[in-house]
């Protein structure tokens, strides 16, 4: 007796919750499948506007730092000393032992605004690295000049970046456009099976 209670109750469970669910008809299955499309395409749009969205305003070499009469940045920092090196950070030690990092990261945030290829090759030579706050601005190896901060650099690197998100729009473009036609596809889909 207590037996056929149990069971009854489970067998009573079991057949309600499954009249709960829904079934998977062709009709439903479809509905599923067109908010894919949909979300895709709503995705893709938030990325467009996120890089339009992005300042346009071209970099002035006077608003990172003072700029002399001539044109040159005038440095607020300058480290000089022996260049020393190893696992891609670079750095240079001055007297009193202060050590200014060049290349590479420490840690987290930390990293020197040069880029590690203009110092390969060159461990113990001496370094004159001048700085604007946090920017490189002129890098003197052996008393050659190998880099300079100058608006014409800036210029370049704004186009370069101008190319990057050009192609960051096409490829947007192409993404909504591939989800719109697969969305147009389930629904021709969907009506076709309606019929």
């Amino acid at each position: 007796m207590f037996r056929y209670r149990i069971s009854n109750a489970f067998r009573n469970h079991f057949s309600t919750s499954e009249r709960s669910l829904p079934r998977m008809t062709p009709d439903y299955k479809s509905k599923k499948m067109s908010r894919l499309p949909l979300a895709m395409i709503a995705f893709g749009l938030l990325i467009l506007m996120l890089f339009v969205l992005l300042p346009d305003s071209p970099i002035r070499l006077s608003g990172i730092c003072k700029v002399g009469e001539d044109g040159s940045v005038v440095p607020t920092k300058v480290a000089e000393g022996l260049l020393s090196g190893a696992d891609g950070m670079y750095s240079v030690e001055e007297s009193g032992n202060n050590v200014v990092l060049l290349s590479g990261c420490v840690g987290k945030g930390v990293c020197g605004p040069f880029e590690s290829g203009l110092f390969v090759g060159h461990e113990g030579s001496p370094v004159r690295a001048e700085f604007c706050g946090k920017h490189a601005v002129r890098l003197l190896i052996s008393g050659v000049e190998v880099f300079r901060l100058t608006q014409a650099g800036l210029d370049e690197r704004a186009g370069e970046v101008q190319e990057r998100i050009k192609w960051v729009y096409c490829a947007g473009v192409l993404w909504c456009c591939f989800w719109l036609v697969l969305q147009v596809i389930a629904v021709s889909r969907a009506r076709s099976e309606s019929k």
